[in-house]
């Protein structure tokens, strides 16, 4: 099987979702965004499946780079920590 983290999407989508938090956390000081609207639009931009999304959503969170604050009707409130 496959190692996740060595395929060329799922490190796109981290960049990629990395890059997007730190753009919202520059000019918000609680930021926060639609979930699924930012997982459907990863997909069309990167040919991504949920599953890849969804495993670079929880390796940036389990590594300490943000931490959800909370999370309402697929409404994410977080902190940037790196």
């Amino acid at each position: 099987m496959e190692n996740i983290n060595d395929n060329k999407p799922y490190n796109q989508v981290t960049e990629a979702l990395w890059e997007f938090m730190r753009r919202l956390s520059v000019s918000n000081e609680c930021p926060q965004f639609n979930i699924d609207n930012c997982r459907k639009s990863l997909q069309q931009k990167l040919n991504i499946s949920n599953d890849v999304f969804d495993h670079a959503y929880e390796v940036l969170k389990d590594t300490g780079t943000f931490k959800e604050i909370k999370r309402e009707n697929n409404v994410v409130t977080f902190k940037l920590l790196k």
